[in-house]
């Protein structure tokens, strides 16, 4: 009966502590992944932006990303309309959406929620905010790798990426963990470890 009670508790621990394993490990793994895009991208970079044009595009970053969701918004619910229409119509015609259009959109909308998230982290200078536009960048080109069906598309999904981080490293220094909300997230981190450690 005791053994019985004890392979209980082991099973339902872990298996609670288990999302706080993999969310660790995903943590670290990001972490490994920005300091290698960091590397390229500013560190070993060939040219880097004058300093005029990094202080002009922080300072106008949380205005370009509101612009971004408003627009991105608009566009979900464009192709949410029309996608309801063209359902409709494809009963009568026997066409229909493919799974492609479905994950476009779910992805579309995904970085829309992470832009959104990075607006107050951008407007106070925090790297809570830069890291949700990291994480948007991410998303964006894992989608670009598994949908690209052809080389051309591909490589300009590459390009757009590539210049896209470019940008964003090169910005990097002017957000900082300084304050409440980086504090914050750097304690919910710490947390997220410690009991992952636990298993």
């Amino acid at each position: 009966m005791q053994k019985n009670n004890d392979l209980s508790h082991f099973y339902f621990s872990t298996r609670a502590r288990l999302p706080f394993a993999v969310l660790s490990a995903t943590m670290k793994h990001m972490e490994k992944l920005e300091t290698s895009f960091e590397n390229v991208f500013l560190k070993n970079a060939p040219y880097q932006l004058p300093k005029s044009v990094k202080e002009w595009l922080v300072k106008w970053a949380p205005l370009l990303v509101v612009f971004s969701v408003l627009l991105s918004v608009f566009s979900i619910l464009s192709a949410l309309t029309a996608g309801s229409y063209y359902a409709r119509l494809g009963v009568y015609i026997g066409v229909g959406f493919g799974f492609k259009y479905y994950l476009g959109l779910a992805v579309f909308a995904l970085q829309t929620i992470l832009m959104a998230a990075a607006y107050p982290g951008l407007k106070s200078h925090h790297k809570a905010g830069w890291k949700m536009l990291f994480y948007s960048g991410l998303v964006s080109l894992a989608y670009a790798v598994v949908s690209s069906f052809n080389l051309g598309g591909f490589f300009w999904s590459l390009i757009g990426s590539a210049i896209g981080f470019y940008i964003l490293f090169q910005v990097k220094s002017y957000y900082t963990d300084a304050g409440t909300a980086g504090e914050l997230a750097k304690k919910v981190e710490e947390k997220i470890q410690e009991v992952a450690k636990k298993i």
